[in-house]
């Protein structure tokens, strides 16, 4: 970052914080890395006179307070003591936007799909229950949109709605995304691997820490080769990009929404199932070995006598992770003995045709599915959380479960929900899922049984009153948010992005907190 500033108070770090400071603009101050110390304890017990605790009311306890600032940091944080000024963020130009979709880009009027929404989340005032959307699934590598959907490549880059918008998926060129009411983020976005890269097959690869090996829930970023693919994406010579420059705007909420592990976990789910039918077919390691190692041989032997040994192998298969459908598995099983009779040896061009036919059977099952504990979906993914924890290697396609999105995220919704001043996470985050019973499926991770990582920034304009989010509980994701200076390249009259959240570190209570809390 650039600038902590507080033009009405004094600046609280309420547990020791790393900080990049970038050089500023005028070239006065140079990079330089810091940890700023814990100035303040949050008073637990804190005094609030208008019994609002719970809905972010400052306790007084902390009225007046200046808590220090480092000597080292003063002139790149400053408080209303050292000279800080207020900053004003202009709202969006919401006309200039609409007018350019219409006139260059793509303007889309009228809903097309129900989203269903949890009891407890209201999208705006007075609505609760479902939404309606527009979906803009723009295709990955492994469920590409090869559509002519107008949105999917606007001559121009503004995709204006009026209602609501659910976006995942790659988009092909810089974008500037804009809804009148609210956007959800439903899956993995604007991340996409290099197609002349091995690692990449499935997406950009996943690979944590340097050396790699590590779990990837203890580390907070990729390793340091993967960071500079994502930060040459803002070179002009870069053809291949990571991620393209994209600002997603809601004038009311932007949300992250996890429910879906088909689509928040496609490109790790899917090269797991590969290696499971693969291993169904011959061995697990011969299977690891051809089918999950980068530049694996890319074959593997059929270890059944014949089709039929074979079909039973993937009915055991199929009773490991069930479809939910016996003829579908029964007509799968007979896709397999067809190759078999052809070749007895599965190559990469036979068993990726196959595979991806499984998969999308599951991804067709799953609406109908998606509350059953036993779909093979909920199974897979279970599995994959286990193996990857402790088999996760730089040079395989084993990935932890990760939803993971790119961009420059701008909300204009005020506040509304219940959540506590100071160190609460509640405070930052507007999200749905992992929960059991809130409309698109069953609890898929225990806590903090999947990440989320964030490359970008974050803006909270709070200029349009919406409806409350008053859910009992939520069980959150190891959240990864990293600040990407690739993005923010003037697509925006003013640069929203450098308004970003002071840090992202997961604070929890000790237990002796919590007790006396």
């Amino acid at each position: 970052m650039e600038l902590i500033s507080s033009g009405l108070g004094g600046i609280f770090f309420y547990s020791d914080t790393d900080i990049r400071f970038r050089p500023d603009k005028l070239g006065n101050r140079p990079e330089f890395s810091t940890k700023v110390p814990k100035n303040q304890t949050f008073p637990l017990n804190g005094t609030y006179p208008k019994g609002q605790e719970k809905s972010g009311e400052h306790p007084i306890e902390l009225n007046n307070k200046y808590p220090s600032i480092p000597e080292k940091v003063l002139s790149n944080v400053k408080d209303s003591k050292h000279g800080a000024n207020r900053l004003t963020i202009t709202e969006p130009t919401w006309p200039k936007y609409r007018e350019s979709a219409k006139s260059t880009g793509c303007y889309l009027d009228g809903p097309s799909t129900q989203y269903p929404l949890p009891p407890g989340f209201s999208p705006r005032q007075g609505v609760s229950g479902n939404d309606k959307v527009k979906v803009l699934d723009f295709g990955n590598q492994i469920s590409p949109n090869n559509s002519t959907d107008p949105w999917i490549n606007p001559p121009k880059g503004v995709v204006y709605s009026p209602y609501s918008l659910v976006i995942k998926g790659n988009p092909p060129k810089d974008l500037i995304i804009v809804s009148d009411q609210t956007i959800y983020i439903a899956g993995d976005f604007n991340q996409k691997g290099d197609p002349n890269k091995g690692t990449d097959k499935y997406g950009f690869p996943q690979n944590y820490g340097d050396p790699a090996g590590v779990d990837p829930k203890t580390v907070d970023n990729y390793s340091k080769d993967l960071e500079q693919r994502l930060l040459d994406d803002a070179e002009a010579s870069t053809v291949n990009k990571v991620h393209q420059t994209v600002t997603v705007i809601a004038r009311e909420r932007t949300v992250y929404d996890y429910r879906s592990p088909i689509d928040c976990f496609e490109n790790e789910l899917y090269p797991y199932l590969k290696f499971q039918l693969a291993s169904t077919i011959a061995t697990p390691n011969s299977a690891y070995n051809s089918f999950m190692k980068v530049g694996g041989a890319g074959m593997v032997a059929c270890s059944a006598a014949n089709r039929s040994d074979l079909k039973n192998n993937l009915k055991t298969f199929f009773s490991k992770y069930p479809l939910g459908d016996a003829q579908k598995e029964l007509d799968l099983s007979e896709e397999f003995a067809l190759a078999y009779d052809q070749s007895p040896s599965f190559n990469d061009s036979t068993l990726d045709p196959l595979s991806k036919k499984v998969w999308n059977t599951y991804k067709q099952q799953y609406s109908s599915k998606n509350l059953d504990p036993n779909f093979g979906v909920y199974k897979i993914l279970i599995d994959l959380k286990t193996e990857s924890q402790t088999n996760c290697k730089k040079d395989d396609y084993l990935y932890f479960p990760e939803m993971t999105t790119n961009g420059m995220f701008v909300s204009g919704a005020m506040r509304n929900q219940k959540f506590f001043t100071g160190p609460d996470e509640a405070i930052w985050y507007d999200e749905i899922g992992n929960l059991d019973g809130i409309g698109v499926g069953r609890s898929h991770s225990g806590d903090q049984g999947f990440i989320h990582r964030m490359y970008g920034s974050e803006v909270r304009l709070s200029r349009t009153p919406v409806g409350e989010i008053s859910l009992n509980a939520y069980m959150p994701p190891l959240r990864r948010k990293i600040y990407d200076y690739s993005l923010p390249r003037s697509k925006l009259s003013q640069d929203l992005s450098t308004f970003v959240i002071l840090t992202w570190k997961d604070t929890r209570a000790t237990k002796a907190d919590f007790d006396s809390f």
